[in-house]
């Protein structure tokens, strides 16, 4: 226990921002989501969601892009954290969320079905961004409105982009490699 207290102290800042992303991100998801919904446009649709989630991911990958970098720039004789660091922190993060489908998942074995959409509504609360696919995969038929284990099954399945994202971040942030030099991309100033 003193070791969380010990990473709560040193990561919080991250951590509360992971949390924020993750809101302002639903928020954004689910205005997405519901407009492109009512334009019964499959396409524009699923383009909306795509976009929320590809920026619900790189705002997770920044955050922790820019812990790594800090720790990169330490001195040479400085401890240096793990290259796990932001996955751990990602998944600290996660866990409101996680809690939530766990909650909804042993909910959907034991209640009725009516119980479960009280945690459904709580996930899409708090993670907005996948409103299109879960109402895809509910008109489908595939998961029929997500009743079930195996809706609540997919909405942890969800949690992986930007959890692995994140991780990503911070681990190209300590190596000091951002996403852009992959796709040639240059990055920081012009030598002569």
């Amino acid at each position: 226990m003193n070791r969380l207290r010990e990473f709560w102290s040193a990561y919080s800042r991250n951590i509360i921002r992971f949390w924020t992303n993750q809101l302002v991100m639903s928020f954004l998801g689910i205005s997405v989501g519901l407009a492109t919904i009512a334009l019964k446009n499959e396409a524009v649709s699923a383009l909306g969601s795509a976009l929320c989630i590809g920026i619900l991911c790189f705002m997770q990958y920044d955050n922790l892009f820019q812990l790594g970098e800090k720790h990169h720039f330490r001195p040479a004789d400085a401890n240096r954290p793990a290259k796990s660091l932001g996955l751990k922190i990602a998944l600290l993060g996660s866990c409101p969320l996680l809690l939530v489908i766990l909650l909804g998942l042993l909910v959907s074995v034991v209640a009725s079905d009516d119980v479960h959409v009280i945690f459904m509504l709580i996930h899409i609360a708090l993670h907005g961004s996948y409103l299109y696919p879960l109402t895809f995969l509910s008109v489908e038929g595939t998961i029929g409105w997500l009743g079930g284990p195996l809706g609540w099954l997919v909405c942890l399945l969800f949690l992986l982009p930007e959890v692995l994202f994140a991780g990503l971040g911070y681990l190209l942030g300590s190596k000091d490699r951002p996403l852009r030099t992959f796709f040639g991309i240059r990055y920081g100033k012009k030598e002569k």
